[in-house]
């Protein structure tokens, strides 16, 4: 069950009854990954790091820079989504800053400690995880597996002062004439909902969505999605999808760095038995 297969619903004028696909309502993120990271890019559009796809070395970390400078990780609280689980995380997302060897971010809906911040410059490990990271660290994705499963996606909310913290959007014209690519399971979608195993940077095969002034969005696969659907999964309206057997829900962020706006959307599909379901991205280029 993925991006692609929920936008396909409403490409088809139906809020219910979706099917098919290699990623169904009972996939989740699982198993033993490495620990690792997937570097990434500054606000104005540049990359690093290693490629998505494949777990990251052992104890791997990478460093990247916010918009060229080493500037210290500035977000102090994030928005947890868990795969399968609908809605932020509680108790999760804090920034522990007393342990300056080593800056703890508790993902774990318990508050247990699942990311660590390795340095000051963005370094990152994760036990049993692999991490990409966009926006300067405001953009988050954890996954774990042997192929990656998307496990946490989360966004910043608070900063200290000129760090990127998010704000909740409400409308479709919020993201008027804005692009996002497709990020799950750590590496870029093509517009078929398969991974291109790369996480370096959107191409011309990625799968996206571009909205108009008016807040209408446009897929690369040919498909549109009129701004009031959009409005109303902004609102917290679910949609269903798998043949009924789950719901997708949607929220998006404007967040700000370095005085320009970036745009980040996560996309949680649960199943309605309560078990299993998909965590996935929309970030910028």
């Amino acid at each position: 069950m993925n991006a692609k297969l929920i936008f396909a619903c409403l490409l088809a004028a139906t809020l219910c009854a979706c099917g098919g696909g290699s990623k169904d309502a009972n996939s989740s993120a699982g198993g033993q990954g490495g620990s690792g990271t997937t570097g990434g890019g500054n606000s104005g559009g540049t990359s690093g790091g290693t490629s998505g796809g494949t777990s990251g070395g052992n104890g791997s970390v990478s460093t990247i820079n916010n918009s060229g400078n080493n500037a210290l990780l500035l977000p102090t609280q994030y928005d947890v989504f868990k795969a399968a689980q609908q809605g932020v995380l509680a108790k999760a997302g804090a920034i522990d800053r007393s342990n300056t060897s080593g800056l703890g971010f508790n993902l774990g809906a318990d508050g247990s400690t699942v990311l660590t911040v390795t340095d000051s410059s963005f370094g990152m490990s994760a036990t049993n995880y692999t991490v990409m990271n966009r926006v300067d660290a405001a953009a988050l994705m954890l996954c774990a597996g042997n192929p990656l499963k998307s496990g946490y996606a989360a966004v910043a909310t608070a900063a200290e002062t000129g760090g990127p913290q998010g704000t909740v959007l409400s409308q479709a014209s919020d993201l008027a004439n804005v692009t996002l690519y497709n990020v799950e399971d750590c590496s870029y979608q093509d517009v078929s909902g398969n991974s291109q195993n790369q996480s370096s940077a959107a191409n011309g095969s990625t799968l996206s969505l571009t909205f108009d002034a008016s807040g209408n969005a446009t897929l690369n696969n040919g498909g549109s999605i009129p701004a009031a659907s959009v409005t109303s999964f902004f609102g917290g309206a679910g949609m269903s999808i798998q043949n009924g057997q789950g719901t997708a829900y949607f929220k998006a962020y404007r967040i700000n760095l370095n005085g320009v706006n970036r745009f980040v959307m996560v996309t949680q599909g649960v199943a309605n038995s309560g078990q299993g379901g998909y965590v996935s991205m929309w970030v910028q280029n």
